[in-house]
């Protein structure tokens, strides 16, 4: 099976595969009508493909007021979470216009689905092109305003969620380099929701974004199952995981670069005892050339290449 991603459409250019996919699961396999499914909205939408390879096998769009649909996914390609990869591309972007509420009209098979990624039922059933569904909407998370700790330079933390806020909000102000050195890529920091939908929007918000990650040991991860490892499996073009070489002492931190000035870092990866910096340049900047010199020595993870495979 070749690598499965999601990128961004343009409606002319990619119209052929767009109208293919649509042909297919809603017009030919839900029986809706060809005049409902095409409308003058598909000009003005941001639209979206899964592909496997440079094989199209999944759309969505969504509209100026925040509203998401035509979600499809071929046949074959169903229950190998490209639904959701697509969703988390669709609601990523939302969010990085401004799209603070996202609305949506679920089939009711579909519903549980949505629910999973934060949305609720705010209508009664209702026929449309002959297929039961509800209306449903979801409110994006609050965001952590970066201004509030611009007049310090250092803040000071001692809890996961207090770490994990402030990585949430120097994410939101990424604008080309996200870089983090972690031991085991720590659930309670970087498995969450509302981080991956950051790292997603950071992502798909420019071709040149980059995220390079280091870690020195993915198994757990991948074991228990990892949000970021699935992000970097499908938009893995400028996300990047390498492990530490053993060949090289690596240091006895954890920390989260951003750009040139933003940094979180604990001196102790078993604490969540730390600082963070939303505009400290020089210290970052040393954080950097030691991540660099990291980098340059780790190596390609096989526990990595294996679920590429």
């Amino acid at each position: 099976m070749s690598e499965t991603s999601i990128r961004l459409a343009d409606w002319k250019r990619d119209n052929k595969l767009l109208r293919q996919i649509r042909e297919t699961v809603f017009v030919q396999e839900q029986a809706v009508p060809p005049e409902m499914e095409w409308d003058s909205e598909d000009d003005q939408a941001v639209h979206f493909l899964a592909l496997e390879g440079e094989y199209a096998i999944g759309t969505a769009r969504l509209l100026k007021d925040g509203k998401i649909g035509r979600v499809a996914v071929l046949k074959d390609w169903r229950g190998l979470q490209i639904g959701s990869a697509l969703l988390q591309a669709v609601l990523a972007e939302a969010e990085r216009l401004g799209m603070h509420r996202q609305t949506l009209s679920a089939q009711i098979p579909a519903i549980a689905f949505y629910e999973r990624f934060g949305f609720s039922v705010t209508s009664k059933e209702y026929l449309e092109a002959g297929i039961a569904h509800v209306d449903m909407t979801r409110y994006s998370p609050p965001v952590l305003e970066p201004a509030l700790h611009l007049e310090k330079q250092e803040v000071r933390f001692d809890t996961a969620e207090a770490a994990a806020e402030h990585i949430l909000a120097l994410l939101n102000q990424a604008r080309r380099t996200i870089c983090i050195y972690t031991p085991d890529l720590e659930p309670l920091l970087y498995n969450r929701s509302d981080i991956e939908h950051s790292l997603t929007r950071f992502l798909l918000a420019h071709p040149r974004n980059q995220i390079k990650l280091l870690v020195k040991d993915t198994s757990p991860a991948i074991r228990r199952g990892h949000r970021l490892i699935n992000l970097s499996r499908r938009l893995s073009s400028n996300f990047y995981i390498r492990k530490c070489s053993p060949n090289y002492p690596a240091e006895e931190l954890a920390y989260l670069l951003v750009d040139d000035s933003g940094l979180v870092i604990r001196k102790n990866p078993q604490l969540y005892h730390g600082v963070a910096y939303y505009s400290a340049k020089r210290i970052v900047r040393l954080q950097q050339n030691r991540f660099d010199m990291t980098w340059q020595t780790a190596v390609s993870d096989p526990n990595m290449r294996s679920l590429l495979l």
